[in-house]
């Protein structure tokens, strides 16, 4: 009756399950935090706490404790902790370096649920000189992908998800643009143990509708960033609609979203519509004229 909570049902705007944010990130060090959404739907009052144990891609393990938080009976609340890692192995393409997050959960002193997720550390930067990752300006080679296949649709098995993800690395991808919707979670985690950056793209093509359809739109945005924000792979979001009209009202929506669920600097919002309301213009290459496609598009011209 005391447990973690689900990130996309809990419902709160940069809460809900766990949280994991590093906001220092060097060579040398990394800090940040996890932030733990905790339900009680006992009938009594319950004093909690949390213990994180963080496991690096060499197995050393490290330990922190959470505050502890008196809660009430039907009630919820964040448990956060301070976590600092020495000699950080960071996440990139050429090395998908992954760290193992174990959270459990102690109500009255007795342990009532526990959770383990796999997450990275890395830096990602948009600037006016172009894409950083870990300070290092990169050149990125990408790539489009849908998830359904012949006879199967989307009844496709973890195993071919992986393959799909293989066979991108293996061409010499290092992003897919996950088009036009979320993907399978095992696909995601195939792109955090691989190397493959991910643009995390809400569903929607080609249609704007009414207020109903709109409502239902931004919740798949908080959803979408809900569900991927721990992974390491997932580096740009696709709050967009493509290719359809979007009001500038939505895309201003789309981007207080984000600031809310995610309110960092390194979390980057992409559309296909050149309008500030995104960090990066995405324009398809078939919505521009030979032979220079967008190769010299500067400031709408």
């Amino acid at each position: 009756r005391v447990h973690i909570t689900d990130p996309v049902h809990a419902g709160k705007p940069g809460s809900g399950g766990i949280l994991v944010h590093f906001d220092r990130i060097g060579t040398v060090n990394a800090s940040g935090f996890v932030q733990v959404n905790i339900a009680n739907e006992d009938t009594v009052q319950k004093s909690v706490s949390a213990k994180i144990y963080l496991t690096g891609p060499g197995g050393g393990e490290m330990v922190f404790n959470s505050e502890d938080k008196t809660l009430k009976a039907g009630s919820s609340a964040e448990l956060l902790t301070g976590i600092e890692v020495e000699n950080p192995q960071l996440w990139s393409p050429r090395q998908p370096n992954l760290y193992q997050l174990r959270v459990e959960l102690f109500a009255d002193g007795k342990l009532t649920d526990e959770l383990t997720q796999t997450t990275g550390i890395r830096k990602a930067q948009l600037t006016g000189d172009g894409f950083l990752l870990n300070g290092e300006k990169m050149f990125i080679r990408g790539t489009n992908r849908h998830q359904e296949y012949p006879y199967v649709g989307y009844a496709l098995s973890d195993a071919a998800q992986w393959r799909d993800a293989v066979k991108i690395k293996n061409a010499g991808f290092d992003l897919v643009r996950l088009s036009h919707y979320p993907h399978a979670e095992a696909f995601m985690d195939a792109c955090d143990a691989l190397g493959l950056m991910t643009m995390n793209a809400i569903p929607g093509w080609q249609f704007y509708g009414d207020s109903v359809f709109v409502e239902r739109s931004l919740q798949d945005c908080r959803d979408l960033i809900r569900r991927d924000r721990n992974h390491p792979s997932t580096v740009f979001w696709e709050l967009s609609l493509n290719e359809s009209p979007m009001t500038d009202e939505y895309m201003d929506q789309t981007a207080d979203i984000l600031r809310q669920e995610l309110p960092f600097s390194n979390a980057i919002n992409a559309g296909w519509i050149d309008d500030p309301a995104y960090d990066l213009f995405i324009p398809a290459r078939q919505h521009a004229k030979p032979p220079d496609y967008w190769n010299h598009y500067r400031d709408g011209k």
